[in-house]
């Protein structure tokens, strides 16, 4: 994409939509990328007036499948995800400013309390998700995979980018359970690259892996962070949001 600065908001335009916050994603937020890295786009909007008021509400405006790898959300649905510590989307939340495209006037306020949105809830989103990947590097499954994957699996008997993702999710929630602090790019970046490369066997990614999930979840019970997150307080802040994008219609 020559430019995802005009790209990424005229997606969003041509559905009637306003794009409020853009990120350079993927390996880019951890500082994991290589020459073969993807380039990956993700971000929020703010739905039109139809898509707001009228029968067809968009969740989300997305380019997956396609080059590169886009995928924009409702706030509200954006905001609700990140509540509940969907690891995907809190990446999105906390990227680091190097990472970030586009950050309109109405988003800044959320991004200034985005710690309000960590809590406990963490533990168990990022377990699933540890969990998930050790299932699929496990199974070894290369039907629908493309080329690169499917040699990668038959080379190292298993994905390395699954084992990679593995890591990084199991070290992220231990981290933000532990001390309450969200660390997107990742200071163990040049480890996360040698998992990548296939210098952890799968055994060792496995025991670690669960290692740090039981971490976690014992550190639950001692966590600097709220049980869930002030929902009454950011839902007030996403109708604010909202409420001035209505006045912008009239305008």
């Amino acid at each position: 994409m020559s430019n995802p600065e005009r790209m990424l908001p005229k997606m969003c335009e041509d559905r009637g939509c306003h794009l409020v916050y853009a990120i350079k994603a993927g390996s880019h937020l951890y500082g994991t990328t290589t020459p073969e890295s993807d380039e990956d786009f993700g971000g929020v909007f703010i739905p039109g007036k139809k898509a707001l008021l009228g029968f067809h509400a968009i969740d989300a405006i997305s380019g997956a499948g396609s080059e590169p790898d886009i995928m924009i959300h409702e706030i509200r649905k954006f905001v609700q995800l990140c509540m509940k510590g969907n690891p995907n989307i809190l990446d999105y939340l906390f990227a680091p400013d190097d990472c970030v495209l586009v950050v309109s006037r109405s988003f800044s306020p959320i991004l200034a309390v985005r710690d309000k949105f960590l809590s406990r809830l963490i533990a168990p989103r990022f377990g699933g998700y540890v969990r998930g990947h050790l299932s699929r590097m496990e199974r070894g499954v290369t039907r629908h995979l493309g080329d690169k994957r499917k040699a990668d699996i038959e080379k190292h008997g298993y994905s390395t980018k699954n084992g990679s993702h593995l890591i990084r999710l199991a070290r992220m929630g231990c981290e933000a359970v532990e001390t309450g602090q969200y660390n997107v790019r990742r200071a163990d970046a040049d480890e996360l690259l040698s998992i990548r490369r296939g210098e952890w066997d799968a055994a060792r990614i496995k025991e670690e892996g669960l290692r740090l999930v039981a971490r976690m979840d014992a550190a639950v019970l001692t966590s600097p962070l709220p049980e869930k997150p002030p929902e009454a307080a950011i839902e007030d802040l996403v109708m604010r949001t909202l409420l001035q994008e209505v006045r912008m219609w009239n305008e």
